[in-house]
């Protein structure tokens, strides 16, 4: 049995440690979203339009590999990477890559496959332990260690 000053002060070390928690859980799911996205750029994915025959005949005529859907030189792939705002409590998963944007949401022209929307989407369950164990840890502890 614990007596109540004992919880008190476990719940108070605890919630000392959201903010940081929250942080590392943060860049740690970012670490996740990023390296999956990364992992779609020329990876054929059933969700996402196949390649145009225009497309696929252009890349082959530039040399670029074929299909691999987003994947020319690597660069675009190359720039995804996350970032955390610790003020705001944040996580933003994207490129600096203009060419990304065109691709995320498509154009008059191309329809979109969405790399970002999706990596985001199936590391829902990553997101759900890394936090869950975050919660556990806060409260078993009272602290995270970093």
């Amino acid at each position: 049995m614990i007596a109540v000053a004992q919880w008190a002060d476990l719940f108070e070390r605890a919630l000392k440690g959201v903010r940081p928690g929250i942080n590392v859980g943060l860049a740690a799911y970012g670490k996740v979203v990023e390296e999956l996205a990364k992992s779609f750029i020329g990876t054929e994915r059933n969700e996402w339009p196949p390649l145009a025959e225009s497309t696929i005949e252009t890349k082959e005529r530039l040399g670029y590999a074929v299909p691999a859907p987003l994947l020319r030189t690597g660069d675009m792939r190359d720039s995804i990477e996350y970032q955390v705002d610790p003020a705001e409590l944040e996580m933003i998963v994207g490129s600096k890559e203009l060419k990304a944007l065109w691709q995320e949401i498509g154009t008059i022209k191309m329809p979109p496959p969405p790399f970002l929307r999706t990596a985001l989407f199936l590391s829902e369950p990553e997101a759900e332990k890394i936090f869950g164990d975050l919660g556990v840890e806060l409260l078993s502890k009272g602290a995270v260690r970093e």
